[in-house]
C-alpha cells in the first residue's frame, strides 16, 4: 500500500494527471489564438465589385482611418500573447522534459515485464485482470500525452490560418509591419521535446511501443531457452 501510494502520487505530479492538465490549457489557449486572428481582419471588406469598406468591431460602418488604431492595437496584443503562449510552452517543456523521459522508460519497462509475467501463466484469473488493465492503463496514458504533443505541434502550425480569405493587402504599411513580424516569429511549428532526444509524438509513442515488443520478445526467447 505505502509503495502504492508513492508511487501513484509520484507519477500523477510528475508525468501523468498536473501535466495533462497543464499541457491541455496551453493546447487551449493555442486554439483560441487561432480563432481570434481572423477575427482581427473582419472589420475590412471587398465586394464582387473589387469595392472596399470598412466596419468596426460592432459592425458599423466608418472610415478606414477610425479603425487602423483599434485594429494595430489589436494586432500588437494578439502578439504579445503569443510571445506568452511560447514562453509558457518552453516553461512546460523545461519543467516536465526529464520526469516525462522517466515516465516513458517505467511505462516501457512495466509493459515488457508485465507481459512477461502473463505469459508464464502462474497468476489467478484476478491477478490476470488486473496486470491488463494495469498495461492498458499505462499504455493508453502514454498514448494521451504523445498526442498532446502532436497537437501542440498541429495548433502551432495552424496558428496563422486566419489569415486565408481576409483582406489583409489593404493593410497600412504599419500593420503589414506587424503581420510581418507576426510571421516572422512563426515560421515553424512548436516541436515540444523530451530531453532534447525525441519529439512528443505519435511516432515516438509507436517507437516505445515497438521497442517494448522487442524486449517483450527478448524475455520471451530467455525463458524458452530456460
Amino acid at each position: 500500500q505505502t509503495s502504492g501510494g508513492c508511487y501513484s502520487t509520484i507519477t500523477n505530479i510528475m508525468s501523468d494527471a498536473v501535466f495533462i492538465c497543464m499541457s491541455t490549457r496551453q493546447l487551449a489557449l493555442l486554439i483560441h489564438l487561432k480563432n481570434s486572428f481572423s477575427k482581427i481582419f473582419q472589420v475590412i471588406h471587398v465586394d464582387l465589385n473589387g469595392n472596399s469598406w470598412y466596419t468596426n468591431y460592432t459592425g458599423e460602418v466608418v472610415g478606414r482611418k477610425e479603425i487602423e488604431n483599434d485594429l494595430a492595437q489589436r494586432i500588437k496584443y494578439w502578439i504579445s500573447k503569443h510571445q506568452t503562449a511560447l514562453r509558457l510552452l518552453n516553461d512546460l517543456q523545461t519543467l516536465y522534459s526529464f520526469p516525462l523521459f522517466l515516465h516513458f522508460g517505467y511505462v516501457s519497462m512495466a509493459i515488457a515485464t508485465g507481459a512477461v509475467t502473463v505469459l508464464k501463466g502462474n497468476m489467478s484469473q484476478l491477478e490476470y485482470c488486473f496486470v491488463g488493465t494495469h498495461l492498458l492503463g499505462i499504455s493508453f496514458t502514454l498514448l494521451v500525452i504523445c498526442r498532446i504533443g502532436d497537437f501542440i505541434q498541429i495548433q502551432t502550425d495552424e496558428i496563422t490560418e486566419g489569415l486565408s480569405g481576409q483582406n489583409y493587402f489593404l493593410l497600412s504599411k504599419k500593420e503589414h509591419a506587424l503581420i510581418k513580424t507576426v510571421l516572422t516569429a512563426i515560421n515553424k511549428p512548436y516541436v515540444f521535446r523530451v530531453v532534447n532526444a525525441f519529439p512528443l509524438s505519435s511516432v515516438t509513442f509507436k517507437s516505445v511501443m515497438t521497442t517494448t515488443y522487442s524486449v517483450f520478445a527478448m524475455f520471451s526467447q530467455m525463458q524458452h531457452e530456460n
